[in-house]
């Protein structure tokens, strides 16, 4: 096994041991292995590549959090918000 984790969800899928307590990662590999409770906690993972520099204007940086929606979507919304 690739770690002393999975040997030990490897043990309790064989009945070796009941459970296994600690700080586990839940792997596509052990979960076809055992069933698991629900976490109590995540961890967050940030991966950060180095990228082109972007040079957006004033203006341009105004509108990025319009972009998801098309501009009749965003008519539609105000509209119905005007009407409603």
């Amino acid at each position: 096994f690739g770690s002393s984790y999975t040997a030990c969800v490897h043990d309790v899928a064989i009945g070796e041991f009941d459970m296994c307590i600690g700080s586990f990662w839940i792997t596509p590999q052990r979960l076809s292995m055992v069933q698991f409770l629900p976490a109590f906690g995540s961890s967050k993972f940030y991966l950060v590549v180095p990228g082109d520099p972007v040079s957006d204007s004033f203006i341009d940086t105004l509108a990025k959090p319009f972009e998801p929606f098309s501009v009749e979507l965003w008519a539609f919304v105000l509209s119905f918000l005007i009407f409603a």
